[in-house]
């Protein structure tokens, strides 16, 4: 991840996984069960194409899973 990522915060919302770099948004959807997280979608706003967000979204999400004890 580039380093300008690494301070923005992940938001966990309605099932979806979201950061907002300069107002625009990278996020992933998801569904849950008791033990597992299935990632569902990804997607990265147009302002955000080629400048690393997908990267980003993608490791925050997955250490997110990680600290949740979900595989």
């Amino acid at each position: 991840m580039k380093p300008e990522f690494e301070n923005i915060p992940l938001v966990e919302m309605d099932k979806q996984y979201e950061i907002e770099i300069d107002g625009a948004k990278a996020f992933i959807v998801y569904r849950e069960s008791d033990a597992t997280i299935t990632l569902v979608h990804s997607e990265v706003e147009d302002a955000l194409h080629g400048r690393g967000a997908s990267t980003a979204i993608i490791e925050k999400t997955l250490a997110a899973i990680e600290a949740s004890g979900k595989n």
